[in-house]
């Protein structure tokens, strides 16, 4: 109860009291229960090595007395820890294992609990229709049940999978519903965690006043709040939100503090996107030195995260810093490769954003044919997503400008494939 409501040290203490108190009694059931719940504390806090011991030896004792609904909730929390280290595949090992031991259980609460996290991975691996699938289910038992606030958990989830496919009016509504539930409860993390999303999502079309005011009642919810995860998810949203309404240097201190929470946390895959995150802010600044020290840091974090929606968003990021850096072959190989994977897996507004990256790059290298190319596909993009009039207006400018120098200077012209994108100066 007292970690739902934040206070976080009390919660932490009066389990470590219980867990003394039912080792001592060789309670093994209320041992496991207690080593569950201290490792979630654990988890929020980034101590992963030590919350994946505790979960563990939870998993083992609860398997030793045939007590499945507390070995399936240690396997799923082991799943969680993996999902916030970035080892997708491991979560999804660990997720479905636990549904599978939940498959005949009499409470189906939990299954539907650890179906919705399985949602989520899907949702990093870029698989969104079993994503969405997953997590429509999970709503609707939740609702079925009266769990309000498992359904409020997974409609916000569900409005993440709308957002990546560019449905931001959907995103919106899913998330003001959860929004609304979170008002009848006392949890103060989940609730800001929507405002983020809800804020981001408003900055997509171009809502900026009301993605002020989601990201203001966001901080005023994680104040005084331990919830160091939710804070860092929060600062990188409302970054990205700043530097969409042109507020650059706000943005970089929102991302330099989202990258000093997830130090804290050693979360490396975050790390490694707020660096990407940071080289294309500088280079919006003109701050080339700067950008090129967090791209350095970037690029080596890229080596070692797995092959996500994140990876990708940090390709893109990287691009865009690079062809501002003048590195139009690194960029190239970057946008390319980011348009590529977010191509395949429908991801439409990260698409979209790396063609106009690479339209841009190839009116710097005035390769004018190639950007009439990806221009005109990142137009036809964002008529299959909610979209911010301004980016519209912005490519069709750059568009009519390539045309005007192709017709002026009779070039010939490229045709856009998507499978096989144009080389730039080919």
């Amino acid at each position: 109860v007292e970690e739902l409501r934040g206070n976080a040290e009390e919660g932490f203490g009066a389990l470590e009291r219980a867990l003394a108190v039912a080792e001592e009694a060789d309670h093994k059931p209320g041992i496991a229960l207690c080593l569950n719940n201290l490792g979630v504390i654990l988890n929020r806090r980034g101590r992963y090595e030590s919350a994946l011991e505790h979960f563990k030896r939870a998993r083992e004792i609860a398997r030793a007395i045939g007590e499945a609904s507390l070995e399936g909730g240690a396997v799923n929390n082991l799943g969680n820890v993996y999902y916030d280290m970035g080892r997708l595949d491991l979560a999804k090992e660990s997720y479905e294992a636990a549904i599978k031991s939940q498959r005949h259980s009499r409470s189906q609460e939990a299954l539907v609990c650890y179906l919705g996290n399985l949602g989520l991975v899907y949702l990093e691996l870029g698989e969104f229709g079993k994503s969405k699938s997953a997590l429509e289910e999970a709503v609707f038992l939740f609702s079925k049940g009266g769990n309000r606030f498992g359904e409020a958990v997974m409609l916000s989830n569900l409005g993440d999978v709308y957002l990546e496919l560019g449905r931001y009016g959907k995103g919106i509504e899913l998330y003001r519903r959860a929004l609304s539930i979170y008002g009848e409860l006392d949890v103060p993390d989940a609730n800001a965690e929507a405002l983020g999303n809800l804020g981001f999502a408003c900055s997509r079309i171009g809502e900026h006043g009301p993605a002020d005011e989601a990201f203001r009642e966001a901080h005023k919810l994680l104040a005084g709040v331990e919830e160091p995860l939710t804070l860092g998810q929060v600062l990188v949203k409302e970054a990205l939100h700043l530097a969409d309404a042109d507020s650059v240097k706000r943005a970089l201190t929102v991302a330099r503090r989202a990258l000093g929470v997830f130090k804290k946390m050693r979360q490396q895959n975050r790390m490694t996107y707020c660096q990407s995150l940071l080289a294309w802010l500088h280079g919006r600044t003109g701050e080339k030195e700067k950008a090129r020290k967090a791209a350095e840091k970037a690029e080596a974090g890229l080596e070692k995260m797995p092959e996500t929606l994140g990876r990708l968003k940090c390709r893109l990021n990287m691009g865009a810093a690079l062809r501002m850096l003048g590195e139009s072959r690194k960029a190239f190989a970057h946008l390319r490769s980011a348009y590529g994977g977010f191509h395949r897996v429908n991801a439409v507004p990260a698409a979209a954003r790396s063609l106009e990256e690479l339209g841009r790059l190839a009116v710097e290298v005035e390769d004018y044919p190639a950007a009439a190319a990806y221009l005109g596909a990142a137009l036809e993009a964002l008529e299959n997503m909610d979209a911010d009039p301004k980016v519209r207006e912005r490519i069709v400018a750059d568009l009519e400008t390539s045309r005007g120098i192709i017709t002026e200077k009779g070039l010939g012209t490229v045709v856009f494939d998507a499978e096989e994108p144009p080389e730039l100066g080919g």
